[in-house]
């Protein structure tokens, strides 16, 4: 509980702060009166991700979460969002992923983090200008605008610790080496840092620049690859080949799914026992359930506006407010662990993810805002207590399950019409 109120109070003092915002806003006189949005309340106000319309998310944020009457028009919420930089959301992001790893987290035992780097799509309002800006997906009937996503999640806490946006045709692959980067500067070291990846992503460029840089991965072979990799039919062996005068050793693991069929997994870890693969490999599984609350609990495809930087503000503050959600889901869950540790349950319980969304989203914000110890300290114990009561009344409970396995169908490429309108979306 500590650790929470002292990230929760550095947080509000660096929204606060003149160097953070002179640092995120677009000119040296933006924000510099007294005006309704001020930098830390346009912030929050995107942080809080409201998906609603425009007018009732103003109504709601300005009597629920600020208790006042004022209100102000669109159009001056519209004119406040051309002032701050998305880049502060990915700065608050860094900062929340390096303080739960460098301060919540017990690092000393774990012998290997693992990491997942996965692609998605996104679908922004369906304009000219956003097309022509992040590019299209369509056949011979419709073209709608899709961005293209990647996602780097570190598996056993499941917060994103890199996200990136861009245009449609990138290739999932040339986001590999931000993602690498920002899993170093979390202070992270390459040699103790497994990196799991999907069929598709496998190169023997992408190899080069994981064993360049230090890293150790798991690939999930798609079934025609090298000579060398189909000729290895073994349970366990180990290959070598040469790219660009380089000499690289790898292991080769053949895994026997349920259904019959064999993957090949390759990797550059001698240490450990192939039987280990398997599991390890499923933990990737982690990184599509991640993306699957971020589109479906948190909308992310529900944009508040159709210009390019507010889709940039939008989709970094949702994947940040997801990690903050996290941190007090793991939190929490610390503290239903201890509760429960002198009864005798049959399973593991965790709290619901949707719960800690309801319960401490808004009340997060508000105390964003208020920049009180004291308050803060005193409505994060009510909250928890709350919430571990509710708990114990086995309302939110859920029995822990292991992770899904993984998906045995195909994937298939299929143009969708837009799920969320800028001009239809619920006022409650």
């Amino acid at each position: 509980m500590k650790q929470l109120t002292t990230l929760f109070n550095t947080i509000s003092d660096l929204i606060h702060h003149s160097s953070f915002i002179n640092l995120f806003k677009s000119n040296q006189h933006d924000f510099s009166r007294d005006r309704f949005w001020t930098f830390p309340t346009l912030f929050t106000f995107i942080l809080k991700k409201n998906n609603r319309t425009m007018k009732a998310d103003i109504h709601h944020f300005f009597n629920t979460i600020l208790d006042s009457d004022r209100m102000p028009s669109k159009a001056s919420l519209s004119k406040a969002r051309d002032k701050l930089l998305p880049d502060a959301f990915l700065a608050l992001n860094s900062f929340v992923t390096k303080f739960f790893f460098q301060t919540i987290v017990d690092n000393h035992s774990i012998e290997y983090h693992t990491f997942a780097i996965d692609g998605s799509t996104s679908t922004p309002a369906n304009t000219p200008e956003l097309q022509e800006y992040f590019g299209t997906q369509g056949n011979q009937f419709c073209e709608v605008t899709k961005a293209r996503v990647s996602a780097c999640l570190e598996t056993s806490n499941e917060l994103f610790v890199d996200v990136i946006i861009d245009h449609y045709s990138r290739d999932e692959r040339s986001y590999v080496k931000e993602h690498l980067t920002s899993i170093i500067s979390l202070g992270f070291q390459p040699n103790k840092s497994i990196i799991l990846f999907d069929r598709g992503y496998q190169s023997h460029n992408l190899i080069d620049l994981l064993e360049e840089n230090g890293f150790k991965y798991l690939f999930r072979l798609r079934k025609n690859y090298t000579v060398e990799v189909n000729n290895a039919n073994k349970e366990d062996q180990v290959i070598t080949y040469v790219y660009k005068r380089k000499t690289y050793k790898q292991r080769v693991i053949c895994v026997k799914l349920e259904t019959g069929e064999t993957e090949k997994l390759v990797t550059n870890l001698f240490d450990i026992n192939c039987k280990e693969f398997k599991e390890m490999y499923f933990k990737r599984w982690k990184i599509e359930t991640g993306f699957n609350t971020i589109k479906n609990s948190l909308k992310l495809d529900c944009y508040s506006g159709s210009k390019p930087i507010i889709i940039y503000q939008d989709f970094y503050a949702t994947f940040c407010l997801y990690n903050l959600m996290k941190v007090i889901e793991y939190i929490v869950n610390q503290q239903l662990e201890k509760q429960m540790k002198d009864k005798q349950v049959k399973h593991k319980y965790e709290m619901n993810y949707h719960y800690i969304l309801i319960k401490f989203k808004d009340m997060m914000i508000k105390l964003f805002l208020k920049r009180s110890k004291w308050l803060m300290v005193r409505m994060m114990n009510k909250a928890v207590s709350e919430a571990l009561r509710d708990s114990e009344a086995r309302q939110i409970k859920k029995e822990f399950r292991p992770a899904k396995k993984g998906s045995t169908r195909e994937n298939k490429v299929r143009v969708t019409a837009q799920a969320y309108y800028i001009n239809k979306k619920t006022v409650f």
